[in-house]
């Protein structure tokens, strides 16, 4: 009804933003201009939203100029050095982006995005001990069922199932009116930490609330006779938080310092990537520093064998028009599942 109310603009460049992209937006943004008359707060919003297009197209010195921008106008405005912290984050800068959020928070404290967003990239910057207590502290100053399922990941990350499972029931006494995609997800995570537990029934029975093809398979893997003593295994092999497209690079350095063959991830990613790596380039540097290498299709077989040799291995998963890899550090027998250590986020 009134297509050209300034705030409607800017939740209306957000859409397109989420649903066609950063290039869709910053065509939107271009033709609406600066929106003079709009409020001090929605025009700094406004200016946030450009920085947060041209960031996820790469081009952070303009970034910073329209972030820049949003502050001259709402200054210390908390969503503003939200958008701040993730543009930053984008550029590997999570120590100053985890200062952006500091200053959000002091603007307005437990601000919901920031909090989230804080406790993310502790995570990512191997600050379990302390993303834990600030979520559970945040906790109990807001009402956010995200929150208990961040502190229930970190509970799990840690094989504490007792207290992931204490959080994610607490997650889910304040979704009662849930949608479908989130009951299914809650029904997959409710099972698995059953599983762990050692309640096969329990499982089961949450696995069959879920409608998921992969909770089907669960259910059946679980009741096979064939399974039931094939053990859970996972390898020690410690996180290394990519940069930009350095996947490869940072896979390659948890890799290596799990056989005590330790590997800068940044100097490795100097000598091998350009816009990502080539399988080519990671082979040559691998054969080039002591390591027998070998390409193969990963079947369950295959990996459960490796696992049990202790060899854990690199993971390539494509799409058409790109790729990520990943380590895989573990094998459930029972399940049929691999156990993943992405280099792009920090919690199993």
């Amino acid at each position: 009804e009134r297509p050209d109310d300034p705030e409607v603009q800017y939740y209306y460049g957000w859409t397109i933003l989420d649903r066609r992209g950063p290039y869709d937006a910053w065509l939107f943004l271009k033709e609406r201009g600066d929106l003079p008359e709009a409020p001090a707060h929605v025009r700094a919003s406004w200016y946030a939203l450009h920085a947060k297009a041209v960031g996820m197209l790469r081009d952070f010195e303009r970034a910073d100029r329209w972030l820049q921008r949003a502050m001259d106008v709402g200054a210390e405005l908390p969503w503003v050095l939200v958008t701040r912290s993730v543009v930053w984050s984008w550029e590997d800068r999570c120590e100053e982006a985890l200062a952006a959020l500091d200053q959000a928070l002091t603007a307005k404290p437990w601000f919901r995005p920031a909090v989230q967003r804080r406790a993310h990239l502790l995570t990512l910057l191997e600050r379990d001990d302390e993303a834990l207590q600030f979520l559970q502290q945040a906790a109990g100053q807001i009402q956010c069922a995200a929150l208990h399922w961040q502190i229930s990941a970190i509970h799990f990350e840690r094989d504490e199932y007792d207290l992931a499972l204490e959080s994610l029931e607490r997650y889910w006494e304040m979704v009662p009116l849930s949608e479908p995609s989130v009951a299914e997800d809650f029904y997959s995570v409710r099972s698995f930490l059953a599983y762990l537990a050692g309640n096969d029934d329990d499982a089961l029975a949450w696995a069959r609330r879920s409608r998921s093809e992969k909770d089907g398979i669960v259910v059946q893997r679980l009741q096979d006779p064939a399974r039931r003593n094939r053990p859970r295994i996972t390898l020690p092999v410690g996180f290394t938080q990519q940069h930009y497209m350095t996947c490869v690079p940072a896979t390659l350095a948890s890799i290596s310092r799990f056989w005590s063959m330790p590997a800068d991830h940044l100097q490795v990613a100097e000598e091998i990537c350009y816009n990502g790596t080539s399988a080519l380039a990671e082979r040559r540097w691998a054969e080039d520093h002591g390591w027998y290498v070998r390409e193969f299709t990963v079947t369950e077989e295959a990996a459960e064998r490796l696992i049990h040799a202790g060899i854990p291995f690199t993971l390539t998963t494509l799409e058409p028009g790109s790729g990520h890899m990943v380590a895989v550090i573990g094998h459930d027998g029972r399940r049929g599942s691999l156990i993943i250590r992405d280099p792009n986020h920090r919690l199993r």
